[in-house]
């Protein structure tokens, strides 16, 4: 059985146009080293984000009536995280069916997180154009709600830079710096490795396709080992 027919029984959704789910599933590193006539997943992620937020904010709206328009905003933007859709994403184990290069399969690619985060908001615009809002939702339902539920419940919406700013503010007079540790061009992709320090010590690394989403997992990182300071 091929990897996508897999995944469909998984999902439980039989695809229409299979070609839709190999596009979501096909990095663009992919594609750059096989001669195959088919797009990356890149169009589909701008897409497929559009389509989580509308869920997102449906559910939100609907489900927690006294949280005011700005709190839910910041809700929805923590869903939206890579480290957040990376987790919901190695719920159902994607990261098993992606279509990546050689070079990424080396570095780890099923495992990381942008990849993961990138390729589960393609499959959502994908079962979106194939199959409609009910089916997205109902996906949306069984893989994404319960990280939302989550984030709610433990007040996770709270900018983790913000967070760990006013700790260390608060117990130590000291404002955390982030510097740059690493910058990596691979094939198609650009990423970031940032470090998050105290007292020029090193308390949290974090990666992103951007210095602030790198800052904001190094962040999370560090709010993790507060306690060891």
């Amino acid at each position: 059985m091929e990897p996508a027919d897999k995944l469909e029984k998984i999902i439980g959704l039989d695809f229409k146009d299979k070609t839709l789910l190999l596009t979501a599933l096909t990095h663009p590193s992919f594609i750059n080293e096989n001669a195959i006539d088919r797009d990356s997943y890149q169009r589909l992620e701008f897409f497929g984000d559009a389509i989580l937020e509308f869920i997102a904010s449906e559910y939100l709206y609907r489900r927690f009536h006294d949280i005011r328009e700005g709190r839910l905003t910041e809700i929805r933007a923590a869903l939206v995280r890579t480290e957040s859709l990376a987790k919901c994403a190695r719920k159902m184990e994607l990261g098993k069916f992606l279509f990546l290069s050689k070079g990424e399969e080396l570095n780890n690619g099923r495992d990381n997180q942008n990849i993961l985060a990138d390729a589960l908001e393609a499959m959502i615009g994908a079962i979106y154009l194939d199959q409609g809002m009910d089916s997205s939702t109902a996906f949306f339902n069984r893989y994404i709600r319960e990280e939302l539920d989550t984030i709610v419940a433990n007040k996770l919406y709270i900018d983790p830079k913000t967070r760990l700013q006013e700790i260390i503010q608060g117990q130590y007079k000291i404002t955390p710096e982030y510097r740059l540790i690493q910058e990596t061009i691979s094939e198609n992709s650009l990423s970031f490795e940032i470090g998050v320090y105290f007292n020029n010590k090193l308390i949290g690394k974090g990666k992103g396709k951007n210095k602030k989403l790198a800052e904001q997992e190094a962040a999370i990182n560090a709010l993790g080992k507060l306690d060891r300071l």
